[in-house]
């Protein structure tokens, strides 16, 4: 009797089965292509969540601060009273002078404050508090410190009994002579006196 037909026949390596391989392959590449799209969905997810939240939080910014004009330096942030640090501005009402008519300056200032801040959002920073209570403060924009643009743009003037810090825009302004400066006008400060009407600058 051959007893070799009963041995187990190992066969040569180039005819193992190729399948046993392959199914492993197949299945590493499934594993593969389910990491890659939940991957995908989690960084949807964490897109579509950061987005609304910016743009959520956008909105409530936009709602939260609340701009009303008082005068061409003076304003009310989300119901806090803010004088403009450094400048002053005519009061509403009084005039300035072109070609013998007369022109209210003061309404000009407030509006002209008004069209600078038409869109934007403010950062005040306090520097101090004036007799009256009141916030005494340099506002930012993207476009800068409005204090600063209102008097390169001639409508205020540098208070430089308290600061220097807008000299320069004023001379600018006045040698350009733009707003107030393209007109005949007393100070503001002087202009009080001679209404008695100090209003707090």
């Amino acid at each position: 009797m051959n007893t070799n037909l009963t041995k187990s026949v190992k066969l040569p390596k180039a005819y193992r089965s190729p399948f046993k391989k392959a199914k492993i392959t197949v299945l590493t590449n499934n594993i593969g292509k389910v990491f890659l799209f939940v991957c995908f969905v989690a960084v949807g997810i964490i897109v579509a969540e950061t987005t609304e939240r910016g743009h959520v939080d956008s909105e409530q910014a936009d709602v939260m601060q609340q701009i009303n004009i008082v005068d061409g330096d003076t304003l009310d942030v989300d119901g806090r009273r803010i004088r403009l640090y450094g400048i002053d501005a005519p009061e509403k009402g009084q005039p300035c002078t072109k070609n013998g008519e007369s022109f209210d300056c003061g309404e000009a200032s407030k509006q002209h404050l008004a069209y600078l801040l038409t869109g934007e959002r403010l950062t005040c920073n306090e520097r101090s508090k004036d007799r009256w209570g009141r916030s005494v403060a340099i506002c930012m924009t993207k476009a800068g410190d409005i204090a600063a643009l209102m008097v390169r743009h001639g409508w205020a003037v540098a208070y430089r009994e308290y600061s220097k810090d807008y000299v320069q825009d004023e001379e600018f302004a006045r040698v350009n002579e733009l707003g107030l400066w393209a007109k005949d006008f007393i100070l503001p400060k002087e202009w009080r006196k001679g209404e008695n009407n100090d209003k707090g600058k």
